[in-house]
């Protein structure tokens, strides 16, 4: 799982394991991010707004 900021730099990044994750995104400033978890034959992307 990778999270980006608004103009690409990767600013977390992070290996997620099977069942639920809990990423602490605390340290991030408010804003637009993008989500991107890569699966072994598949790939999401996801906006994030965090305030």
């Amino acid at each position: 799982m990778q999270v980006y900021n608004i103009i690409g730099e990767c600013v977390l990044q992070r290996e997620l394991k099977g069942g639920i994750n809990e990423i602490d995104m605390s340290k991030l400033s408010n804003g637009i991010f993008m989500i991107r978890i890569i699966g072994e034959n598949w790939e999401a992307k996801r906006k994030l707004i965090k305030e």
